[in-house]
């Protein structure tokens, strides 16, 4: 039986009505990861995964990368990586606080970036009954196929370079250059 895959009306996305707590064979593996292919990001709602349930499923995409920022990994499952705003009693962050206050590509500089991330919400918060936050997709192949063809043609064979920069030092630049 096809697992049902809802598209969205954005240039990329679509939701996958599956219960991902539930034994996964190849072939409907196979199918999830069709439909991320051909939608270039997936969610499935209403998610009750263990920690083990998560890890499991995100190997299924290939070997999993240890983020760089050791203070936040999960106790015991090196393999997650918390992100909260959400501070404890002593007043610090519970997680990596500031991992999308700017438009990004997760691990783009590097030479192989990763295939992909596997975000898990346990919490979000909401007001009058509606979820708030903005994490947002983009689809860059849409992006490119959208572009003039003089545009393509001053691209092809070009590479992409990345650099990260401070936010921080970004604040002392001119607003000339805070954009490059």
């Amino acid at each position: 039986m096809a697992i049902p895959v809802r598209k969205s009306d954005a240039a990329c996305g679509a939701e996958i009505e599956f219960d991902l707590s539930t034994p996964i064979d190849e072939a409907t593996f196979g199918e999830i990861e069709r439909a991320f292919h051909d939608n270039i990001m997936v969610f499935f709602r209403d998610q009750r995964l263990s920690e083990e349930q998560h890890i499991a499923f995100s190997r299924r995409f290939g070997e999993l990368e240890i983020h760089i920022v050791k203070k936040y990994l999960l106790p015991g499952h090196p393999e997650i990586l918390l992100i909260s705003n959400v501070r404890n009693d002593a007043g610090e962050h519970i997680g990596l606080a500031d991992a999308g206050f700017t438009w990004h590509t997760d691990t783009s500089y590097r030479r192989c970036p990763s295939r992909c991330s596997l975000l898990y919400a346990k919490e979000v918060p909401t007001r009058d009954g509606a979820p708030l936050g903005d994490t947002v997709f983009a689809n860059t192949i849409a992006a490119y196929e959208a572009l003039p063809e003089a545009m393509k043609r001053r691209l092809a064979g070009k590479n992409r370079r990345t650099r990260r920069v401070l936010r921080a030092a970004r604040v002392l630049l001119p607003p000339s250059l805070a954009g490059r």
